[in-house]
């Protein structure tokens, strides 16, 4: 019912003497399968909520529908009779069947991409020539798939000598020439400049997508990182239950939006008249999108009236919130303090290791890092963002290392608070004279403004590896003490010992692999890092 063709539209049925509509709450594909399959079609491309084929006229019958997509009939899935109460025909379920005109992607690596086909007349599939294809006709195309939004409308600009990103097709060219209007609901609705099935493309012009998977969006925030949470589900946008919305459940929002952290508003955002499509969100603060969290299930609200003119909000730290440390007796040490726009405060983290040290020091424009205590902590106030991080040591800010959300309900040890000693800028070389060869000589180094060699003393072949890739060898063939000439230069590094290093390792100072290195005038640079 309500449908532009006879494959879609409001869902009704017949039950106790009566013709009434379904509850969206927890409508899934599923549900919509069974329900296509029952009418006489393959199966369903969409289930759609909040009654966007219009509301029904008679009773909300069914709720909680709970296919699991094999059923033959409705009437066998376990469902609930209405408490009229809580459901209206606001809410009715609805679908979109498969049948001509449905669409699939081919060709794509993940999902939301790939060569556009469309479903014949015949129940052949075809692909659509990009003659004319363009940001509208995909963005109709990416909806009518279920997706917001399209991000590209790919078509094959170096024709005849490339061919198309997503691979050509080998069914039939069932559409040339579409020109959509963006409030198109099916790519079949558009104007075309040909018949169905007229076309003078190869399959080497095959239209292509690229639809956004973002199904999670903030709205009227006076910051691109703070605003009502939406989400997008079953055609339609809609808002969260702010009942029992917590600050893991926040850092998830944040998470999945590309922010590092998040942090619940004391107000909720005000607007919105979506439905609420998420209630009762207990997220543990390590999922990767909101959809992964439990909580009621989808369009299942039970805690919030859908007149209520606000939804659940967050406040998400900018991903170029900085750092910087406190209260050391140098510039380079201290307790690493994070700053965003609203909150400064320390981190709370039993974990805090020489990578995570590593990864802050080089954010802050220094060489090299390690997990210190150089500050005596007394009793902790203000703000503490406790989080357990776990870097791989090359990350350029701590924001992009891997992390957990921990509970803050246990008072932090002043231990805990992460501290870090950071290497200090220095100037730093290494070259080979002495030779008549480029790729062997006496190695110098650069070091403290002046050139000086260094003494020969025991050198693993990981050192001497590691040297010569710094030098832009693969690696030392064999090592030489005292072969070249000697230089009237002051000794500056009189011991090398370094750990395994894959790649070359100047970035990081201990210099020349970032692990131990003792200079002459007994300046010492400890450091430990594992490069694996």
């Amino acid at each position: 019912m309500g449908g532009i063709y006879e494959s879609e539209g409001r869902v009704e049925v017949f039950y106790d003497n009566q013709w009434g509509s379904i509850c969206d709450s927890l409508w899934s594909i599923e549900d919509a399968t069974v329900v296509c399959r029952q009418l006489n079609y393959s199966g369903a491309d969409l289930a759609l909520v909040a009654g966007q084929y219009g509301e029904g006229q008679g009773v909300v019958l069914f709720s909680n529908m709970e296919c699991n997509g094999t059923e033959g009939n409705l009437s066998t899935c376990k469902y609930d009779l209405v408490d009229v109460t809580n459901c209206d025909h606001s809410r009715d379920a609805g679908v979109v069947c498969t049948s001509q005109g449905s669409l699939r992607l081919a060709g794509g690596s993940v999902p939301g991409e790939g060569r556009v086909e469309i479903l014949g007349e015949s129940g052949d599939w075809g692909t659509i020539c990009d003659d004319g294809w363009d940001k509208t006709d995909a963005g109709v195309a990416c909806r009518q798939l279920g997706y917001p939004y399209a991000l590209e409308a790919l078509v094959n600009v170096g024709y005849p000598n490339t061919q198309p990103v997503f691979g050509s097709g080998s069914g039939p060219i069932l559409l040339d020439g579409l020109d959509c209007e963006s409030e198109k609901r099916h790519l079949r609705d558009c104007l075309v400049t040909k018949e169905w099935g007229i076309h003078d493309c190869t399959h080497g012009e095959d239209a292509g997508i690229t639809c956004d998977m973002g199904l999670t969006r903030l709205v009227d925030g006076d910051f691109d990182d703070e605003g009502r949470v939406e989400v997008y589900y079953g055609g339609k946008w809609g808002r969260i239950c702010s009942t029992n919305w917590t600050i893991d459940d926040a850092h998830v929002a944040c998470r999945e939006l590309g922010f590092p952290l998040g942090a619940r508003n004391t107000k909720m955002f005000e607007g919105g008249d979506g439905p609420f499509l998420l209630d009762d969100m207990k997220c543990q603060g390590v999922e990767t999108h909101l959809a992964d969290c439990e909580s009621l299930g989808w369009a299942n609200n039970q805690n919030c009236d859908a007149n209520l003119n606000y939804g659940a909000g967050v406040v998400c730290n900018d991903p170029a919130a900085v750092v910087r440390l406190l209260s050391g007796s140098s510039s380079y040490e201290g307790v690493v303090q994070y700053r965003n726009r609203f909150e400064l405060g320390v981190i709370c983290d039993p974990y805090w290791s020489d990578k995570e040290a590593d990864v802050t020091c080089r954010q802050l424009g220094y060489q090299y890092g390690r997990s210190e205590k150089p500050v005596s902590l007394g009793p902790l106030s203000g703000t503490i963002f406790y989080l357990d991080y776990h870097c791989n040591g090359t990350e350029e800010q701590i924001g992009d290392c891997v992390y957990t959300v921990k509970s803050n309900d246990v008072q932090c040890n002043p231990d805990h608070i992460a501290q870090v000693f950071c290497g200090p800028p220095i100037d730093f070389d290494l070259r080979m004279v002495g030779s008549d060869f480029t790729e062997q000589g006496r190695l110098e180094v650069f070091l403290k403004g002046e050139w000086g060699y260094v003494a020969a003393g025991y050198y693993s072949s990981i050192d001497r590896d590691t040297v010569c890739r710094h030098l832009g060898y693969a690696g030392a063939f064999y090592y030489y003490g005292g072969e070249f000439a000697r230089s009237s230069r002051p000794i500056l590094i009189d011991d090398i010992s370094c750990g395994p290093c894959k790649n070359v390792c100047q970035r990081w100072a201990g210099p020349i692999c970032g692990n131990r290195m003792a200079i002459k005038d007994k300046v010492s640079l400890e450091y430990n890092h594992d490069l694996d």
